[in-house]
Order: C-alpha cells, then structure tokens, then sequence
C-alpha cells in the first residue's frame, strides 16, 4: 500500500492535510481530511474500468524493469529505463476515447505498446531517446512514423487509435 501526503495552506497559518491511501495500487478511494485535532475520512471517488486497466498495464510494464539479463533466451535485455519512463509519459497522455493497449518488450530492452484487433493492428516501440516510432496495419493499408516526441500523438494516429474498438 502506498502512502502520500498533501499539505498546503489554508486560512491564515493552519494547514490541511490529506492523506490518501492505495494511491497507485487502485486510484484513491478514501481521503482523511485533518483540520487541527481532528480527523475525518471523506470519499474521494472510486477508480473506473479504465483506470484500473491502466494501472494494471502500469504495474506490468514496471516489472519489465526488474527482468534478469537473457530473460528470453536470447540474450534479452531488461527494458531501458529511459524506454520506460518514455513510454509512462505516453500512456499518461493517452485520450480516453483510446482504448487500453497491451505492453511488449523486445529483447534489445525497447518498450513497447500495442493493439491488436481482428483485421487492424498497431504499435509503439520507446527506445529510450524520447521519442517512438509506430507503425499501423488496417484494411486501408500500412502507415508509420519515426521519431515522434513521446509526449505527442500525432492527429493520424489518434483517428487510427480512436477507430479501434477495445479487446473484448
């Protein structure tokens, strides 16, 4: 269980303090709102479907992190850290109208992000420069791109995304 605590000022020299609890394992769900000797514990909101997948997306991709060296027997590395936070920084920016996608490693230690669905397909591969190249594959074709700033998702690739109807 993770722990944080928020304080800021409030009215003159009192401060408030928050505390939430299950911070990342499943979005807060209870806050305890301390005023001087006081304390009370206010709901704060219950994570929705989306946030609980990806959260878990997140917890998977961590762990490629702690992977041993030839971890697929191939000499596979684990994932670059600088892949990683790339493609955190990605995931964090993703619109909601985009479904969740499925995490992949390749063996050099690249991160990255897919969607399959029947007759369309799609990833990101994060190689730790900040950037990622993606590629597409749908009925009306192949398209890509390289060197796309982690931070951005280019108009093309979000209608491609955005089309995609979420793995049943």
């Amino acid at each position: 269980m993770t722990t944080a605590t928020l304080d800021f000022p409030c009215y003159g020299q009192q401060t408030r303090r928050v505390v939430t609890s299950r911070l990342y394992d499943t979005a807060p769900t209870h806050a305890y709102l301390t005023w001087g000797d006081s304390a009370k514990k206010v709901v704060v909101s219950a994570p929705s479907p989306r946030a609980k997948a990806l959260n878990a997306l997140r917890r998977e991709m961590l762990q490629y992190l702690e992977l041993p060296a030839n971890w697929d027997g191939y000499a596979g590395l684990p994932a670059h850290p600088q892949a990683m936070l790339d493609a955190l920084e990605f995931l964090s920016r993703l619109p909601n109208e985009v479904a969740v996608p499925a995490p992949m490693l390749s063996g050099a230690g690249m991160v990255g992000l897919y969607w399959d669905r029947s007759s369309q397909y799609a990833s990101l591969e994060f190689e730790g420069d900040g950037t990622y190249t993606y590629l597409t594959d749908g009925p009306d074709g192949y398209g890509g791109a390289e060197g796309v700033a982690a931070a951005t998702l280019p108009t093309t690739l979000r209608g491609y995304l955005s089309s995609l109807t979420p793995a049943e």
